[in-house]
């Protein structure tokens, strides 16, 4: 107790003492890669830079302020230790240090006990300058105002006294030490300097983009009306505003608001509609006597477009002011569009935008495990008329509903790389809580049933309990195809006599013939070819690849089988679903596929394959970015867990259709040794097919043995003078994230 009462009597005085507390000079000691060079400047050596903070400095809240000068936005992350050495479980990101030359400063909170400060700052390879750190012990008092200006300016609120007086409502109601806590929770979040956060600093329209801008849209021979498609029901007053004035802030003018009040009861809503309806004659108003729901307000507002495109917006959220121009720009260089859709983030109750979702270009398959290209989306409104608008009953996933029967008569899509859409998070809306409306699920998956049914796809609809609004399709088999099994890397007999054991008790579907390419001497391996010759007679044989490697010894596998479809598998794979090739040959019979793949793990449960990108890896040819990562991790926005087109699959198992490897000629033989699996998948993607990858087949390669592509100066060259326009950017990665980093955006 008497420990206990001197620590409360120490910090009481710390909080006093802290205002008038002069500043900490703060010695910056390099501890890992980061060493200082000839101009007195910090530069980075390895992928892990950091520094130990040395100086006496107190604890509680800070002021931490510094001057930097750097090329790149740098953050500024610390660890704290506690005693028992550092861990991403303890860290703090308070701020980061701007491009160009900077003073600093930033409020954050030092727990009390706290041995040792550690400052990390990121993981490339620059040159900046950091100096004259210095830490300020403040009061709670001196914290809590900067807290609430920082609050006003962020949600452009009225005076500190108008904020004032809600803090103390929040006082009286939670009590001074529960607000006090959570001020410091929400000042320790990383959320708002984080790796997005940085991102939107460096992408940030300047004075002259805007210039561009002005006079580019001035420019446009093709100025199109764009109509936007807005249901209204008993939303927020601030988040219908906000919503309404990101449309009226739009650099291209050439648009109207359609809006369909669904029959609100709140009486701010005809006050808000009238008063910008008979300010700007853009905006049309509807009001619908009695509320139908989503589907039935949105055809009303449908009722009201004249535009040749629409675009369709919800009524708490908003969209960038730039929205409407790339769109149109867009447009300018290929008319032809159907259907454009952008990226987008989430705007949460404190105006912060989080979480973005930088999207794939139009992948298929990935639609139709969920409505991933969500907003921003923008339609030929000659379509969607034809198509009949909004049906009732598929509330909730409506939109969904809508794109799959609009994606059924067009393939003109195109894929706008560039955040123009924010989804408002709030506790009512799917943007906060994915369960908070349950029924879109269950409207997505009747929207999905519809879809298999007008396309005439003999399969059936896995439903993720665990994860709503998203589905599995299955393709059935039929016609009962032979399939002939390619059986690789075969140095071992005794390994591929285990393997063609486990083989045939793992898999349920039978009219299939096996092909074993050995790398081994034929004398080691005439006992195992003699024990299945007996065993399968004329659905056995085998070649030895000696004398071959690479694409020759794959296409010379392929010259004995007589299947339909060929299926390669390295003998260290290992299979745990016995339905497994009907799911690959289910795959394989659809007209618009070439290369199937599936999930490889290893055997202590690490991503080992989830499909290859382009331009990533070391030498830029192509990498899996999931790659070592643990099979708990759920992907960017579902990735591991949905049906995804990929440029490219592992050699280590796919499959493919005689009739398309014939089409293309088989394997390319420059390709002795490497990338001829990724070559192919590139030359059936430049002839207009499609290449899948399944994350329900999931099988092992056991010992982590994996092909990986070995330094071949010689057909690296090859590979980059063939396909230098896909390896430059691949279709189904976004190019905001890095090609040095996977899936970290690219600042």
């Amino acid at each position: 107790m008497i420990s206990r009462l001197k620590k409360v009597s120490f910090m009481a005085w710390d909080e006093i003492t802290g205002w008038a507390s002069p500043q900490k000079k703060i010695i910056l000691v390099p501890l890992n890669d980061v060493i200082k060079n000839k101009d007195n400047n910090w530069e980075v050596m390895g992928s892990d830079p950091s520094f130990v903070l040395e100086g006496s400095f107190r604890k509680g809240w800070i002021e931490f302020a510094w001057e930097s000068g750097t090329q790149e936005s740098i953050p500024l992350k610390f660890y704290i230790d506690y005693g028992h050495g550092f861990s991403e479980e303890h860290t703090i990101t308070p701020s980061y240090m701007p491009k160009g030359t900077y003073k600093g400063k930033v409020l954050f909170f030092i727990p009390y006990n706290t041995k040792v400060l550690r400052l990390d700052t990121g993981d490339k390879k620059v040159i900046f300058k950091l100096q004259n750190v210095q830490i300020k012990k403040i009061t709670r008092m001196h914290m809590l105002l900067e807290r609430l200006q920082e609050y006003r300016s962020r949600t452009e609120q009225g005076s500190i006294m108008g904020i004032c007086k809600k803090v103390i409502l929040l006082v009286k109601k939670e009590g001074i030490r529960s607000f006090l806590q959570r001020v410091k929770s929400k000042s320790n979040t990383p959320q708002s300097y984080d790796e997005y956060t940085i991102w939107q600093t460096n992408n940030q329209l300047t004075a002259d983009d805007l210039d561009y801008i002005y006079h580019d849209i001035q420019a446009m021979q093709y100025q199109p009306l764009i109509s936007f498609v807005l249901p209204v029901y008993n939303v927020d007053e601030i988040w219908l505003r906000r919503c309404i004035d990101s449309v009226i802030r739009q650099y291209y003018t050439n648009w109207e608001l359609c809006i369909a009040d669904d029959a609100s009861t709140k009486d701010h809503i005809k006050r808000v509609l009238d008063e910008y309806s008979n300010k700007y004659s853009r905006i049309k108003v509807v009001y619908r006597e009695k509320n139908g729901h989503i589907s039935e307000a949105s055809n009303s507002a449908l009722a009201l477009v004249t535009g040749e495109y629409l675009a369709l917006l919800d009524h708490d959220d908003e969209i960038a002011n730039n929205a409407l121009y790339e769109i149109v720009k867009l447009l300018n260089h290929n008319k032809q569009l159907d259907i454009i859709y952008s990226d987008e983030d989430f705007v949460n109750m404190d105006h912060q935008r989080v979480s973005p979702f930088f999207k794939p270009d139009w992948s298929p398959d990935r639609f139709l495990c969920h409505m991933y290209y969500g907003h921003l989306g923008v339609y030929r409104s000659t379509l969607i008329q034809e198509a009949g608008g909004f049906r009732k009953g598929y509330e909730g996933s409506q939109d969904f509903d809508l794109a799959l029967r609009i994606t059924e008569k067009t393939q003109r899509i195109a894929h706008i790389p560039k955040i123009l859409y924010h989804w408002r998070m709030i506790p009512e809306s799917t943007a906060s809580n994915s369960s908070a409306k349950s029924y879109t699920h269950v409207a997505g998956m009747k929207a999905l049933s519809d879809a298999m049914r007008r396309r005439e796809i003999n399969g059936w609809i896995e439903e993720l309990s665990q994860y709503p609004n998203y589905y599995l399709l299955h393709y059935n088999v039929h016609s009962n195809p032979l399939v002939s099994i390619i059986v690789t890397e075969n140095q071992n007999p005794i390994a591929t006599d285990e393997f063609l054991e486990h083989l045939l008790d793992q898999t349920a579907y039978i009219n299939y013939e096996i092909v074993v390419i050995w790398n081994a001497d034929e004398v080691s391996v005439s006992e195992i070819d003699k024990k299945w010759n007996d065993r399968l007679g004329n659905r056995y044989t085998s070649i030895n690849a000696e004398k071959f490697q690479g694409a020759h010894m794959y296409n010379k596998a392929v010259s004995l089988c007589a299947g339909e479809h060929y299926l390669f598998i390295n003998h260290s794979i290992r299979l745990n679903n016995s339905a497994w090739l009907q799911d690959m040959i289910g795959h394989s019979q659809r007209k618009e596929t070439a290369v199937i793949g599936a999930y490889i793990q290893s055997d202590n449960d690490l991503i080992i394959h989830s499909g290859y990108v382009l331009g990533l890896g070391e030498h830029h040819i192509a990498e899996d970015p999931y790659k070592g990562i643990s099979i708990d991790f759920p992907g960017h926005y579902g990735a591991m867990f949905v049906t995804r087109n990929v440029s490219a699959l592992s050699k280590d198992f796919f499959i493919i259709s005689k009739e398309i490897f014939v089409k293309l000629e088989g394997f390319d033989m420059n390709l002795q040794e490497h990338f001829f699996e990724i070559d192919f998948a590139l030359k059936a993607m430049q002839a207009g097919y499609i290449n899948v990858w399944l994350p329900y087949v999931r099988v092992i390669l056991l010992n982590n043995i994996s092909n990986v592509h070995d330094d071949s100066s010689e057909e690296r060259a090859y590979m980059k003078g063939k396909w230098n326009g896909f390896l430059k950017q691949d279709a189904y990665y976004n190019e905001n994230y890095s090609k040095d980093k996977p899936y970290m955006l690219d600042i």
